[in-house]
């Protein structure tokens, strides 16, 4: 990982750094997301962690916008695989994810 993270915050952006997909569609109602591409250079914008693994972003591709999901746990095991770097001023939103704790997912 080239820079090295100290801090994640809700609300902070981030950019696609390989290729992969987001699901978009999905709700209480229709629980199964259509998947959609997200291009290397993409800046998304995270949203949120929740309880039954889904990793949250807000995302505009193709002059769309969308919030789509992936399936990772948390948002520290996108960073992991390689997906996402951060991007930009990220000091905006609450701390999420910091201190030794973060340090601890980051090197598992």
């Amino acid at each position: 990982m080239k820079t090295k993270i100290t801090e994640i915050r809700y609300g902070s952006n981030w950019v696609a750094t390989m290729e992969f997909n987001i699901g978009v569609g999905s709700d209480c109602r229709n629980p199964n997301p259509k998947p959609l591409k997200v291009p290397i250079g993409t800046i998304l914008q995270w949203d949120e962690d929740s309880r039954d693994g889904n990793v949250w972003f807000n995302v505009e591709i193709d002059g769309e916008k969308y919030r789509g999901l992936t399936q990772s746990g948390n948002i520290v095991n996108v960073i992991k695989s390689g997906r996402i770097s951060p991007y930009g001023n990220n000091e905006k939103g609450f701390i999420a994810y910091s201190g030794e704790y973060l340090q601890k997912l980051l090197n598992n």
